[in-house]
């Protein structure tokens, strides 16, 4: 169902702003950091969205948007997990994709780099300008269809990445300390 989110390509946008940024001669510790994050989170808010989406495609047996409504009263979890998914790559608190982002953008700001704040700004608020409309349009709107019965093993990663995200969100310390002890060895590593 992957018409169905239509954010992964502002959030690879994201990532690869973050990767090119941190390999310049330039690259602060905070991009090699806000990088190496980036590459670690963006998949798992990533498995978030696509597993919401195979969960609705496989109980109302379609994967496109037009003709889905009314789906949150009938599979919350997939909601739930399309939502954080979505607003954790682009960066929103206190899901997992805020320490990534906030390290992205503090660093280009003290680089001087304020288009490339505002191109990173611009692709965040698509993905969230996409997730909001597909929410709206397949979990909140008229009646849910008749709905096919599906395994509760579809909930499992729902339910997993979704708690992930949230719980590095919250708790950022371990990953944090992780993404310093990256940045540090990639800086510490002479060409």
């Amino acid at each position: 169902m992957s018409r169905m989110d239509g954010t992964s390509s502002p959030s690879v946008a994201n990532e690869l702003i973050a990767l090119a940024a941190a390999a310049t001669a330039a690259g602060s510790p905070r991009l090699v950091q806000g990088a190496a994050l980036h590459l670690v989170l963006t998949p798992l808010a990533l498995v978030a969205l696509w597993s919401a989406a195979a969960a609705a495609a496989a109980c109302v047996g379609t994967d496109g948007l037009a003709g889905l409504s009314g789906l949150f009263s009938r599979v919350p979890v997939a909601g739930i997990a399309l939502l954080c998914g979505g607003l954790s790559l682009a960066g929103l608190p206190p899901l997992a994709g805020f320490q990534p982002q906030r390290l992205l953008l503090s660093a280009l700001l003290d680089a001087g780099r304020h288009w490339t704040v505002v191109a990173v700004l611009f692709a965040d608020l698509l993905i969230v300008v996409a997730l909001v409309d597909a929410f709206r349009r397949a979990f909140l709107r008229g009646q849910a269809p008749r709905l096919r019965w599906t395994s509760g093993w579809l909930s499992v990663p729902l339910i997993v990445s979704t708690l992930a995200l949230l719980a590095i969100g919250i708790w950022s310390g371990p990953i944090s300390g992780w993404g310093e002890l990256v940045s540090r060895e990639v800086l510490s590593i002479s060409p």
